[in-house]
């Protein structure tokens, strides 16, 4: 997700009253530019590991990205965070599996998705990559955390 909040930014800062498509961005992103990574995941004490992650997000909700259900089972009024692991090693298979996503169907994908819930979130990425927090993008994230 934060690839394309750095695409859109650029998007905005040549055009400004340019409608930004994300999808369109994500898409372009995962068949061209944007590489996945190795992730460090730590849950509540506990760590794993996955290559060729897309996506890692921590969640409180269930949404973002204007309607992806990225954690379909999050409850904002739970007193746990999820993140969620998107991690393939082929750029078709993600290609295919990405709308899933809108509706929250990516989830039964076991062999792709990992659910991981907990109040203590540490993730660490192999190589620095754009984030987003909370609509705003931050360049040359290397790990964040996140703690109810």
């Amino acid at each position: 997700d934060g690839f394309c909040c750095e695409e859109a930014d650029k998007i905005k800062a040549k055009t400004p009253n340019k409608k930004i498509n994300y999808t369109a961005i994500a898409i372009k992103g995962l068949l061209y530019k944007f590489r996945p990574r190795h992730v460090k995941v730590e849950v509540d004490g506990q760590t794993y590991e996955y290559d060729n992650a897309w996506l890692s997000p921590t969640m409180k909700g269930r949404y973002y990205g204007g309607g992806m259900m990225v954690a379909p089972g999050q409850d904002r009024s739970s007193d746990k965070l999820t993140v969620v692991v998107y991690s393939c090693k082929s750029k078709l298979k993600s290609l295919i599996l990405f709308p899933s996503i809108f509706e929250g169907k990516h989830v039964s994908r076991t062999d792709v998705v990992k659910i991981l819930t907990g109040n203590k979130i540490h993730v660490e990425v192999d190589e620095p990559c754009a984030g987003q927090i909370d609509g705003e993008t931050v360049l040359n994230v290397k790990e964040y955390w996140a703690e109810l």
